[in-house]
């Protein structure tokens, strides 16, 4: 017989691999809207800045809009951004369109806010 403890924590791990499916599933969803496979990793820069693209509206979903921060994301995209230069993968041009495309697109979280009462 298990103990009551031992129940508690199945029943958390449970709760939360819940909650954590059900998230995914919504993010996988939003990817598939605008055409963006997040099931699997990014392959190049374009990937990378549409896959933190479509996380970081799931997450402004969530939060209606408020203020949040992207941390040290530009740092792993800057790595993309290198060995796709390095590779030849996209020009320096094509690259920089990227970024400008995905801070246009950071800029409009704002007018999605729902108005409050």
């Amino acid at each position: 017989m298990q103990s009551k403890k031992s129940m508690k924590k199945q029943s958390v791990f449970v709760k939360k691999s819940t909650f954590n499916t059900k998230h995914c599933n919504k993010l996988f969803a939003l990817g598939d809207l605008y055409g963006v496979d997040v099931r699997k990793p990014a392959m190049n820069t374009k990937e990378a800045i549409q896959w933190v693209n479509i996380a970081f509206m799931s997450v402004c979903r969530v939060i209606n809009g408020a203020a949040t921060s992207l941390g040290r994301v530009p740092i792993v995209l800057d790595i993309f951004a290198e060995r796709d230069l390095a590779r030849g993968t996209f020009t320096e041009s094509e690259i920089q369109e990227f970024v400008d495309d995905f801070a246009m697109k950071l800029r409009t979280v704002k007018f999605a806010r729902t108005k409050s009462l």
